[in-house]
């Protein structure tokens, strides 16, 4: 055997056994943070993840990766963001992946602006898992967001997401949050959840008041997905 069979042997043993970077086999890039990312989604070039924010804000990345191989393991480290003039970091900011929720069914009136006709996965809530597994050729949204303190230093300030699939070498992905001598102080905002018990297209109906009722309440959502945070939604 050649030297040259040899070493093509090897290489592909290393590839077989995970030896070999995953970083080499991942796309990573940069979306609108309102950008709805679907199962569908193709690499887009050129995007750069830059965030606009005065003091007291809380602004959001959104990066996108995909692999040509199955991960188990899909991590995403962000890096304090520091200053360009080397003054204190702003606190760390908190990387979450994007969950789908199924839709089987629309509503009984559609919106006009609809993204997607059902039956679909729908990209909404935020997971809190430190790391999530990717299967092959399949787009996984990562949804970073950040802070700036009311005494933040304006200015610019510079971060890096590294990703990171199965432990291999990782992705690095800049990061840049612009922030502004504005302040945003205490600030109200309501959230309204809207729901029903009676939905006659789902064929359920229990009785107010009920043991049914109350049984439907308490494990829709299940208690897990009460810990999840849900994206803000888009057209």
């Amino acid at each position: 055997m050649q030297w040259q069979d040899i070493g093509l042997v090897m290489l592909v043993a290393m590839m077989l056994s995970g030896g070999v970077s995953a970083a080499e086999s991942l796309d990573v890039w940069v979306v609108d943070p309102l950008e709805k990312v679907f199962r569908d989604a193709t690499p887009v070039e050129g995007a750069a993840a830059v965030a606009h924010a005065a003091r007291g804000e809380t602004v959001d990345f959104q990066i996108v990766v995909r692999s040509s191989t199955a991960s188990d393991s899909l991590r995403v480290d962000v890096s304090p963001f520091t200053h360009e003039s080397g003054a204190p970091s702003l606190p760390v900011a908190a990387a979450r992946f994007v969950g789908y929720v199924h839709v089987d069914r629309p509503t009984q009136r559609p919106s006009a602006d609809q993204l997607r006709k059902p039956p679909c996965d729908y990209p909404d809530i935020l997971l809190e898992d430190s790391y999530v597994s990717l299967a092959a050729n399949t787009p996984q949204p990562v949804w970073i967001s950040l802070t700036a303190p009311v005494d933040a230093p304006p200015g610019a300030y510079v971060a890096t997401a590294a990703v990171t699939a199965n432990d291999g070498q990782p992705h690095i992905v800049p990061l840049k949050a612009q922030v502004y001598p504005v302040t945003v102080k205490k600030t109200r905002l309501w959230v309204t959840n809207w729901f029903s018990m009676q939905w006659r297209h789902m064929e359920i109906s229990p009785e107010p008041e009920s043991k049914a009722y109350y049984c439907l309440l308490y494990t829709s959502p299940s208690p897990r997905d009460r810990t999840r945070s849900r994206m803000p939604s888009s057209a």
